[in-house]
């Protein structure tokens, strides 16, 4: 049961300050973003994103309905990895990693994302993931995203590429023999007291084009993702971080590197007045923040034991 002093708490408080909760238990609510996949010459894909927060406007990924908050006292919280971009010689852009909430009852797993097609003699379609790669050339298609957390890749054009699938849309295919694709933009999403987009695509990048041709940056949430400067030519840049954020595509055909993805997160949402958390060794995590009637946590990195008291 809910205290009076909560539920006068609750009546006083703006509506965008009220968390999506039930008045019938004690619930977590939760973030869970992969990490993000790896460029090579076509933007790498977003982490998969999934979330039970609904304040806010906040979505959860691949177009899915907000999910269940948990309901618990202890988890196991895993953190993926963004996967490494690579070049010609190298193949496709790694997948990030997966992250994941491990409860007695409920476990909640996001899949890593697709890293980025290749081109040249390798292979030229985009790594399926939790959003898919974008593909390198050739006309090839993008990697497929996972329903409920991204979408996929956008496909190739010549030695065009396409940009990497975000969690709230797929990426961009290559536009023309000399423009790459657009990366799929992030799913917003407002758990950790402010409005921030997660997941988004890489933009793609080229393999063999000249001087004129225009690298488009990635997806909303994404803005530091994306191939850029093939006038002198140049890497992918690296998913903006802790977001689980596509890297860029690069210029693989002169030699250069699709950008890294980035890190996923796991932010978790409670009621202030009714628990605490401690946060074991082996995960790396932000001060608990407070938003009146609510508590929050984003942990960035590493594999352990969170608890509720």
């Amino acid at each position: 049961m809910f205290r009076l002093a909560q539920l006068q708490k609750l009546k006083n408080a703006k509506s965008h300050q009220r968390p999506p909760f039930n008045l019938g238990g004690l619930y977590i609510w939760y973030l869970v973003v992969a990490g993000g996949g790896g460029g090579s010459s076509g933007g790498g894909g977003g982490g998969g994103m999934r979330s039970s927060w609904s304040a806010g406007g906040s979505v959860t990924g691949g177009g899915g309905g907000i999910e269940s908050p948990l309901i618990g006292t202890s988890f196991t919280i895993t953190i993926g990895g963004g996967g490494g971009g690579r070049g010609l010689v190298a193949g496709a852009g790694i997948n990030g990693s997966p992250s994941s909430i491990v409860g007695v009852t409920t476990t909640v797993s996001t899949v890593g994302s697709g890293g980025a097609g290749n081109s040249g003699t390798y292979r030229n379609y985009g790594n399926s993931g939790g959003s898919g790669g974008g593909a390198g050339n050739d006309n090839a298609a993008g990697g497929a995203g996972t329903v409920g957390e991204g979408f996929a890749g956008g496909a190739a054009f010549t030695n065009s590429s396409g940009g990497g699938g975000g969690a709230a849309t797929a990426g961009q295919a290559a536009q023309g023999t000399t423009t790459s694709g657009v990366g799929g933009n992030g799913a917003l999403n407002t758990i950790g007291g402010s409005s921030v987009y997660y997941g988004g695509g890489g933009g793609g990048g080229c393999y063999g084009i000249g001087s004129n041709f225009t690298s488009y940056t990635g997806g909303t949430g994404n803005t530091g993702s994306y191939g850029t400067g093939f006038t002198t030519n140049s890497n992918g840049q690296a998913g903006t971080p802790s977001v689980g954020a596509g890297g860029g595509g690069g210029h693989t055909g002169n030699g250069y590197v699709g950008g890294d993805g980035s890190t996923g997160v796991v932010i978790l949402a409670w009621i202030t007045l009714e628990q605490g958390i401690t946060v074991g060794g082996g995960l790396t995590a932000d001060a608990t923040g407070t938003n009146g009637v609510y508590s929050y946590k984003r942990i960035t990195g590493g594999t352990g034991t969170v608890t509720f008291a």
